[in-house]
């Protein structure tokens, strides 16, 4: 994701510096371009005590709006005190989504909740790419007592910056973080203009890096989306495939459906087997409004496997993954292969199948997901078509002989 949004700002930064050349671009590529936008520059404040005194005005006028605060479960407890515009599914969607609509999908996580609205609703109001990114690096540095869907966000290339900050923190150790913050303190108080910025928090210390980049409430990296893993009582670790296709939708990530949100049949490659058409029968009979459902299918695949050649006790694990068709062809694409188990090799893997069994039959059912690439709300229903693994394998979960 980091490398993909890396490329994404690169690209509307070199639009940005063509504008000030006086080079013409399209103005529809352009995310500055709307005359409303709040995103805060350099040379908005003279100080950060200054944009402190601004928005502390805006944290009590959205902390009245909006009456959110997070509670150290990981879960936003909210009380939408505004009127919410009335929210059709099966007829004419509302222009713009409601706050409370995306709490309805992503309330068990605080921080999917965050990141995903503001993502949206920069995008759709205002007009702002990468709204999820950049409102976390301005609320790493503002540090906001509670959220605040505003529109406020850091610039992009401070947002690039702390993503290369967070990302060179995480690649170092304890040792390596210490003297990367203290090479940066140095070099910033030699400077007579000081890089600092009020949207965005540079480390100085150990405690800037846990407070701002990593681990802090309101860090970069503790707040970027992500699955819950959760232990079973076999010791197998296991994500949710239906929180994951929620984030994989979100995120933009593109799987070739056999049936589009519109009624649009795909039958190309795999999606114009035999099997693919009776499943997608099978889909169409069990949904209530087939002709407006997106539908899809995924295979699975387990095995167990060494995990070094040198290591001989508790050296071989088992893993459990799902692949969704990526509409570009790649079969080997890291966005559309996702490993959902991981456990010891001979530990008994029928809790975890018994899982994900159960976990296939709800995002069998249709459900309601946001969908970044389409900007709305959409029905969605997925099912397995197949479960993989060589003879062994199969051996060892239907416990038959070889």
């Amino acid at each position: 994701m980091f490398d993909e949004l890396n490329d994404e700002m690169d690209n509307e930064m070199d639009n940005e510096m063509d504008n000030e050349m006086g080079v013409e671009t399209n103005n529809n590529d352009n995310p500055f371009d709307d005359e409303n936008d709040d995103i805060l520059s350099h040379s908005s404040f003279s100080s950060s005590d200054e944009l402190f005194s601004v928005n502390d005005v805006d944290d009590d006028v959205d902390d009245a709006v909006f009456g959110i605060e997070g509670d150290s479960n990981n879960n936003l407890s909210h009380e939408l005190n505004y009127e919410v515009a009335e929210y059709v599914i099966n007829d004419e969607m509302t222009a713009e989504l409601t706050f409370e609509q995306f709490t309805d999908h992503f309330s068990s996580v605080r921080q999917n909740l965050q990141y995903f609205w503001q993502e949206y609703i920069q995008a759709e109001k205002y007009g702002n790419s990468h709204g999820g990114i950049r409102g976390l690096v301005y609320r790493s540095a503002y540090q906001p007592r509670s959220f605040q869907p505003s529109r406020h966000l850091s610039e992009l290339s401070d947002s690039k910056l702390m993503i290369m900050v967070v990302l060179h923190l995480l690649s170092c150790t304890s040792g390596q973080q210490d003297t990367f913050v203290a090479i940066l303190s140095d070099i910033l108080s030699r400077m007579t203009l000081t890089v600092d910025c009020p949207t965005m928090r540079l480390p100085r210390s150990i405690g800037d890096v846990y407070t701002y980049c990593l681990y802090g409430k309101n860090a970069i990296f503790h707040n970027l989306p992500f699955v819950p893993v959760i232990v079973l009582p076999g010791g197998h670790a296991v994500i949710s495939l239906d929180a994951m296709i929620d984030n994989m939708m979100a995120l933009g990530v593109e799987m070739l459906m056999m049936q589009d949100e519109n009624g649009n049949v795909d039958d190309t490659g795999m999606h114009g087997t035999k099997i693919a058409t009776k499943m997608l029968d099978q889909l169409r009979c069990e949904s209530d409004d087939p002709t407006s459902t997106a539908f899809g299918f995924f295979t699975c695949w387990s095995d167990g496997f060494l995990t070094s050649y040198v290591c001989q006790k508790d050296n071989s694990v088992w893993i459990l993954t799902v692949s969704f068709i990526d509409p570009k062809g790649s079969a080997s694409s890291e966005f559309h292969t996702i490993c959902l188990a991981i456990g010891h090799s001979k530990a008994d893997h029928t809790e975890v199948i018994d899982y994900f069994l159960n976990e296939f039959k709800t995002i069998r059912r249709v459900k309601l997901r946001y969908s970044f690439n389409n900007k709305k709300i959409i029905k969605t229903s997925f099912a397995m078509i197949a479960y993989l693994g060589d003879l062994p394998e199969r051996c060892s979960v239907l416990y038959t002989s070889l």
